[in-house]
Formats: structure tokens, C-alpha cells, sequence
């Protein structure tokens, strides 16, 4: 049965859009929830196994890493709704995911430490981030008015904004960025422009709140020097290392007088 749900999602037949069929990441992410689904009915005795196991994983290509250009992100704070812009350029002042941004609240700024913090209950691996604030967030948060009937940051009629999804695919929309562009392409966005210059990446785990080095080494191919790193490793004489015995490091010099091409006289 799941066999064949996953073909008929892949050939159209259970789309309503006739023209619309669903690829394979997509395919694989509905199984990942299916399987989610069968083990937390294995956990409470409800199944004695898990079918979705056995049915392997469709082959995804791996899509292009898609982050903004600064010209981009200016118009996309240029054209969203007023409500809009602080919040766009807190992700990607921040990498915070929407969440953590949408949960932060004004005890959690702290301007006289330039740092902003976010919760444990709002972030993915219940850590506490401390962000360090740049001049441009500061400003845009300082800039906000503060509500008297709600503590928290972003608001809408005196209430916290709870779902962005309208404001920015609005924006989005207006700039002519592509549906490619998603709230999380600030976060990519933002880690992407960090390692273009060349920051430290285990810095960069950190403050991203990533779990491991090997989510973040998908940015390190951006960094001006990540590739260069290597030359003093390549190649026979790596740096510091002697020539092999009976070889020259430089070619040997000619002779005095003797011309390019010339034959010597016996």
C-alpha cells in the first residue's frame, strides 16, 4: 500500500492539479512522517512493527543551496508590508529560524550588552543561543514601538505575531524573488554571508545552534579561503617540507653568456 501510494503521488493521479507531480524529496518527506506516525504506534503497543522500514528510500537529487544576494535582500525589506521588515531583518541579522524570532520577547534584548538571547523552549535543540546584536538589528529594533498589552517583540494590533507566512511570500512576491525563496532561505542567507567572509565555522555552528559540524560544512565551500587552504598540503613539496634529496626547489641557473637555444662550443 505504501509502495503504491508513493507511485501514484509521483505519476499525478493523487494531485489535484493534474499538471503538478510532487518529486522525489517530497515523496521521501511524506514517508518520513508515515514512519514517524507507525513508530509512536509500535511505542504504544498498538503495532507490533513498523511496515514503512522496509520500503526504501526514493533517490533525491541534492537541490542548490539557495541564499540571497545583499541587492536581493534589500528589496525584499524594501517591498515587504510594515510589519514585515523588522522581522526579515532580524533573520538575517540573526540565522534565527521563525520561531525564535517570532518567540522573542523585550526582556530578551539586551542593549547594554549588545547581545539578544533566544528561548530554550523556542529553539530546535533546547539551547540558548547569545547572539551578538549588529548595529543594523539594533537600530531596527530600537525602532519598533513597544505594545503596553504584550511583552513580546513583534507584534500586530497589540498581539504577537504568531504566523508570517502571508507577510513574507507578500514580499517575496513583490521583490520577483521565485517560490524558491522561503522564510528559511534568510537563515541559509544569513550563514552563507558569514562564511563569504570567511568566518569561523565552528563559531558559526554555534551560533546558529546547530548540533553538529557537519550541518554547517555545507556553507564552508563559500569561504574565500576554504579551497586555498589546501595548496601548502598539495602537491610533492608541501610547505615546510624538504626536497626530495638530489632535486632542486628552483630550476638550475644558466650559464653566463650562453643565449636561449644556443649550442655550446667544443
Amino acid at each position: 500500500m505504501i509502495t503504491d501510494y508513493v507511485t501514484k503521488r509521483l505519476d499525478g493521479s493523487l494531485n489535484n492539479a493534474a499538471d503538478h507531480r510532487p518529486g522525489p524529496a517530497t515523496a521521501n518527506n511524506e514517508r518520513a512522517v508515515l514512519s514517524k506516525i507507525m513508530s509512536l504506534a509500535v511505542r504504544w503497543g498498538h503495532l507490533a512493527d513498523n511496515p514503512v522500514r522496509r520500503v526504501e528510500k526514493l533517490e533525491a537529487p541534492k537541490g542548490r543551496l539557495r541564499f540571497l544576494t545583499h541587492e536581493e535582500a534589500d528589496k525584499l525589506i524594501e517591498k515587504a508590508p510594515r510589519h514585515m521588515k523588522p522581522i526579515i531583518i532580524c533573520a538575517l541579522e540573526t540565522g534565527g529560524r521563525r520561531r525564535e524570532i517570532l518567540g522573542l520577547r523585550w526582556e530578551d534584548v539586551d542593549y547594554d550588552r549588545g547581545l539578544l538571547f533566544f528561548r530554550q523552549t523556542n529553539t530546535k535543540n533546547a539551547k540558548q543561543p547569545e547572539i551578538p546584536m549588529t548595529p543594523t538589528l539594533i537600530a531596527a529594533l530600537k525602532a519598533l514601538p513597544r505594545s503596553i498589552s504584550s511583552d513580546y517583540v513583534f507584534t500586530w494590533g497589540g498581539k504577537p505575531i504568531r504566523s508570517i507566512r502571508t507577510g513574507f511570500e507578500t514580499a517575496r512576491d513583490r521583490a520577483d524573488l521565485g517560490p524558491d525563496v522561503l522564510v528559511h532561505t534568510l537563515r541559509h542567507t544569513w550563514a552563507s554571508w558569514y562564511a563569504q567572509r570567511g568566518g569561523d565555522l565552528n563559531l558559526l555552528r554555534e551560533l546558529g545552534g546547530w548540533s553538529t559540524m557537519g550541518m554547517v560544512q555545507r556553507y564552508a565551500h563559500l569561504s574565500p579561503g576554504y579551497r586555498a587552504s589546501a595548496i601548502p598540503m598539495m602537491g610533492r613539496h608541501a610547505a615546510g617540507e624538504p626536497a626530495p634529496r638530489g632535486q632542486s626547489e628552483t630550476p638550475p641557473k644558466r650559464p653566463q653568456g650562453a643565449a636561449a637555444g644556443s649550442k655550446s662550443k667544443r
